[in-house]
Formats: C-alpha cells, structure tokens, sequence
C-alpha cells in the first residue's frame, strides 16, 4: 500500500517537517522506506510538544493507517504532513505507526468521516487534522 500510495497522483506526502527540523523522518521518506520493506524512521529532536523528545528508531506504519490513506485518494489532492516522524505529544500514537497528520482543506470533514468509518479517533486542529486508530482502549470508551 505505500507503493501504492507514493505512486498516486493524488496523494503528496511531504518532503519536510513544519518545523523546520531536519531529519530522515519525513512523511515521504516513511512511506519510501515502508514501500521498500523496511520500517518507517521516527524523530528523535526535542521540542515544546515532547521535552524529552520523540522516540527515534524505526517502526511499522499500520495496515489500518495506510487503507485510511488509500481510501482518502478518491477525494483529490492530499497533503500528508506526517506519520511517524515530526514531534507531538510525547504519547502520540505516530510514533506507534498509528497516526498521520493531514493538511487541512475544504474536505477536512471528509478526513475525519472517513477516519470514524474506519473506527479511527479524528480531530481538526485547525491548520492540519489528525487521525488515530488504536489496537486498544479508545479514547472514548471504545474497544478495537
């Protein structure tokens, strides 16, 4: 799927972290490395999201998250801001390859249906929307 996902017209995966950081945990390079049957890189950088700062080392991306890719493709053009690299919240379920950050558009609450069809956790934050899924407690009480 992230073959499939590097090859769609639709879908862009970006090349840098908003933050200006540079690393090899950039939303295209996760998805060149899981296409080549390798893990996806994570960021290691401190910032005010994570003081102690992300995890580092490499992780597998989610079947679960790259179907959710896919599937938004048919919307048109999307941006993937991040998945396992970039800094959240030290807790960030990116750095278990179980999230991705979106730029937000006039679809954004497309986004988000999509992610809750998909029994994913989705939130618009604005300038990018976030979607989780979970192999656990969901936040809201659920089971998965």
């Amino acid at each position: 799927m992230a073959c499939r996902i590097l090859k769609s017209r639709f879908l862009q995966a970006a090349k840098t972290h908003e933050s200006g950081k540079v690393d090899r945990a950039t939303a295209y390079n996760n998805l060149c490395d899981i296409c080549e049957g390798k893990k996806a890189a994570r960021s290691s950088y401190a910032c005010d999201e994570c003081p102690s700062g992300p995890p580092g080392g490499f992780v597998c991306l989610s079947a679960t998250l790259l179907k959710y890719l896919v599937n938004i493709q048919s919307m048109g053009a999307v941006t993937i801001n991040e998945l396992a690299g970039g800094c959240h919240s030290c807790e960030s379920r990116h750095y278990s390859g179980l999230a991705v950050t979106l730029k937000s558009d006039r679809r954004s609450p497309d986004y988000i249906r999509v992610c809750e069809g998909m029994r994913g956790y989705a939130q618009d934050k604005g300038e990018h929307v976030q979607c989780q899924f979970y192999d656990g407690p969901h936040p809201n009480g659920f089971e998965f």
